[in-house]
């Protein structure tokens, strides 16, 4: 999804990826996220990849270096990303 906000009198884009960890291809595409983020994270204000974690939900911010490396370095699976330190809990602001 990508929203659009006004942040100090600037329209900024933000990526919001409702990221499903049980997929095939889910590493991979969110690998591509985190290259795309590495790339042109400063046009956006926001890239984020979301995924069910249990009962809770479990946010990847991606504008973060260490999260997209932990991300484009991976070898196991998303959930183990989602799983560990990198991720946070999300909160409705």
């Amino acid at each position: 999804f990508i929203f659009f906000n006004q942040i100090d009198g600037q329209v900024r884009a933000s990526i919001v990826d409702p990221h499903g960890h049980h997929l095939e291809d889910s590493l991979v595409k969110l690998q591509g996220l985190a290259r795309f983020a590495q790339e042109f994270g400063d046009d956006f204000y926001r890239i984020e990849a979301l995924a069910k974690v249990g009962t809770k939900m479990k946010v990847l911010n991606l504008k973060d270096e260490m999260v997209r490396q932990a991300v484009i370095h991976a070898h196991d699976t998303v959930l183990a990303i989602y799983e560990s330190d990198v991720a946070d809990y999300y909160k409705l602001a």
